[in-house]
């Protein structure tokens, strides 16, 4: 048979599924209203539309694309390879942001969610501390040999981080969770489940503003669907063997 007939193995009751190259396509479902979202269980730029989704309580279906080895039908979804995407129907759109803030227009679908918080100077100081984040986060995810110096400048920046974040509860000073919090959270998911790869302190450890901050997080329903710190470290001690393992 073609080697794009190859259908996946059923995923576990803890695990997901991530379609690699060889894949069948996943039959999608009809309709303009139906949205699918195209996205990495370990992206941090998906995991921002996941937050949004879920934290509108807006139904959805997910696809998960192995990016070590993409399925050769995914081109056809987005050329230019990357995720998320989010798909309704005919219409596609492919910015985490752009999309974050298409989801907070929608209705809810019956269930009685309120919109995010939209305040954008926290947005844009949430953008920018990842600006400062994730070039040396991305050494160390992918360059373990340059651990010592990046460690340094994560740890900067986690710290500038928790400088920054203001009056509780959430980024901003604001009594309910915005895209700003949602933006933020994935990144220091990552950095406290690289800490335990690396055997160094968690970044909450010793700044209370920040350990605050993710006590309300993590009190705020989206986060149970979002990918736990313990995750990232597995995927993220594989991906610096240089084997991503996608199914941890």
């Amino acid at each position: 048979c073609s080697s794009l007939t190859k259908k996946p193995p059923l995923p576990t009751s803890n695990m997901v599924y991530h379609y690699k190259t060889g894949d069948a396509r996943p039959e999608l479902p009809a309709g303009e209203d139906a949205l699918v979202l195209f996205e990495s269980k370990f992206c941090p730029f998906c995991q921002r539309v996941v937050l949004a989704l879920n934290q509108r309580g807006i139904p959805y279906q997910s696809v998960y694309i192995n990016l070590s080895a993409k399925p050769e039908w995914f081109a056809e979804i987005n050329p230019g390879g990357k995720v998320p995407v989010l798909m309704m129907g005919s219409q596609r759109l492919v910015d985490s942001l752009m999309i974050c803030r298409y989801v907070d227009e929608l209705p809810s679908g019956g269930v009685s969610e309120a919109q995010l918080c939209s305040n954008a100077d926290a947005e844009r100081l949430a953008l920018a501390w990842l600006g400062e984040f994730f070039p040396p986060m991305h050494d160390l995810m992918t360059r373990p040999d340059e651990a010592p110096e990046k460690l340094e400048q994560v740890t900067a920046a986690m710290r500038q981080f928790g400088e920054r974040l203001g009056p509780k509860p959430f980024i901003g000073g604001a009594q309910t969770v915005g895209l700003a919090d949602l933006i933020a959270y994935p990144a220091v998911a990552i950095a406290t489940g690289l800490a335990g790869v690396l055997d160094c302190p968690e970044p909450a450890a010793s700044d209370t503003a920040l350990a605050g901050w993710l006590a309300e997080m993590q009190a705020v329903k989206a986060t149970s669907a979002a990918t736990k710190p313990v995750e990232w470290g597995a995927f993220l001690k594989s991906l610096r063997a240089g084997n991503p393992d996608y199914s941890v």
